[in-house]
């Protein structure tokens, strides 16, 4: 297993040079308001070789906001990744976009706007993407040509929904 350096935390010095371009970071949590659109965008965005693992744990109160993003590629309009939180129900869901077409996995009939700390995992295994929270039973889906990159923590890429509340212990892991 070929771990990427990006895996301890968001006060990992690794990381903070991917957020800053070298310089440190000095937070437990990163506390993001969606008002103030508050967001990290990635100097590098992180590339999956092949086979990866992502961990992020987060806790947000709100449901207010539309469809708040934890994470995202660069440019999720066209191709790419987006973990998120449905504003309706509070369901964990996320999303992949091949040539601009949208697939969706979600764990349905639990709220994640509880303003307590979860954990989300998503893991591909060739085309096959899981999603499981909390140590809970994953759902998956089958789809070739996905973007595996991650480029904007708290944000859906270009777009404008800000997630609103904590995002820690961000693990990205190629297997």
């Amino acid at each position: 297993m070929l771990t990427n350096p990006l895996v301890k935390s968001l006060v990992s010095t690794s990381l903070a040079k991917y957020l800053t371009g070298g310089a440190f970071l000095g937070r437990n949590f990163i506390d993001l308001d969606s008002t103030a659109s508050a967001h990290y965008l990635l100097a590098k965005p992180w590339v999956a070789a092949g086979d990866f693992e992502i961990e992020v744990s987060f806790a947000t109160p709100s449901d207010s906001i539309n469809f708040p993003s934890i994470f995202s590629s660069s440019d999720i309009s066209n191709d790419g990744m987006l973990l998120y939180i449905n504003h309706t129900n509070g369901n964990l869901g996320f999303q992949l976009r091949v040539a601009s077409v949208s697939y969706e996995i979600g764990l349905g009939s639990l709220d994640y706007n509880t303003g307590t700390l979860h954990t989300a995992k998503i893991r591909c295994v060739g085309d096959v993407f899981y999603l499981s929270a909390d140590g809970l039973a994953e759902v998956n889906m089958t789809r070739a040509g996905a973007t595996k990159e991650i480029g904007v923590l708290g944000k859906n890429g270009t777009g404008t929904s800000f997630f609103d509340g904590i995002i820690s212990q961000v693990g990205l892991t190629d297997l």
